[in-house]
């Protein structure tokens, strides 16, 4: 019998990763954006856990927790901290402001499930990592890659790092994660890699030049190459990505069974070879 968790974070990237990760140890989650509406989800559905941001619209997490100490049905709900504040006594403030705990971003996926369930009775504590991704609005999605399927993911955000991370490997995928396109292009050409996903934007070299170096590369031509954006909604780039030898372009949100379904597309498509030409896409992979 795993958790009903409450989560209050005004930050979607912060909210989806968390989620995802609650979710793949099968726990159930209902989310707040702002304190006020914390508040009130947390009195009609009365969670197990309650992880709460301190920067919110409205009310923010200090008020949120003084609140809920002060209700006498709500005050024996255990509230985490998860926060940038990092100070010593930054620290010490939240546990007298009546926090139970707290988490410091950017979080560790590895380690956060461990420290959550810590203010857990062991009946709702997680079986494990499940092998199902479980979106947020959506049933629950079976995805297993195949055997051994390597993939390399550049993105230098650490929360879309984790977000790619918690979808990927819970269905079987190998990743490697790098934060800048110089170690991704030192990674690919160290290994197999049976999938490439780079953000497009990054400082210094942006996923187009990765793209580009990858594609003029005559044994990395063949890996199917992904290129991710949380900012461009143009056609201009979708269309310069396909013409540049991607395998195809994602605009960020998507839902995380959507993003299963595109790499298992983007895996089984024959890929694009450059406008401008290129390497012969009949070499083989190391």
């Amino acid at each position: 019998m795993a958790a009903h968790i409450l989560i209050i974070e005004d930050n979607k990237a912060s909210m989806d990763l968390l989620t995802l990760l609650l979710k793949a140890y099968g726990h159930s989650v209902i989310q707040a954006e702002d304190g006020e509406r914390g508040l009130a989800l947390a009195a009609q559905e009365m969670p197990d856990l309650i992880l709460c941001d301190i920067h919110l619209p409205k009310m923010d997490g200090y008020a949120v927790v003084r609140t809920l100490k002060n209700d006498l049905r709500l005050r024996h709900i255990p509230i985490i901290s998860v926060t940038a504040l990092a100070m010593a006594g930054d620290c010490e403030k939240l546990l007298a402001e009546g926090f139970n705990g707290y988490i410091s971003k950017p979080i560790e996926p590895e380690n956060f499930i461990g420290e959550i369930e810590e203010m857990l009775p062991p009946y709702k504590r997680s079986p494990g990592l499940q092998k199902t991704i479980l979106s947020v609005q959506t049933a629950p999605i079976i995805q297993i890659a195949p055997t051994y399927t390597k993939v390399l993911v550049v993105d230098d955000s650490a929360v879309n790092r984790d977000l790619l991370r918690v979808t990927l490997e819970p269905s079987g995928y190998d990743l490697t994660v790098v934060a800048d396109v110089q170690d991704g292009l030192t990674c690919a050409k160290a290994s197999h890699y049976d999938l490439i996903i780079s953000d497009v934007h990054m400082p210094d070299e942006d996923g187009f030049i990765f793209l580009d170096m990858v594609k003029k590369d005559p044994l990395l031509h063949p890996i199917p190459f992904m290129l991710i954006s949380s900012t461009s909604d143009s056609e201009a780039d979708s269309r310069r990505a396909k013409a540049a030898g991607a395998a195809c372009f994602i605009r960020r949100p998507i839902e995380p069974h959507i993003l299963l379904e595109h790499i298992s597309a983007c895996l089984k498509r024959p890929q694009n070879i450059p406008e401008n030409g290129g390497a012969d896409g009949n070499h083989s992979h190391r």
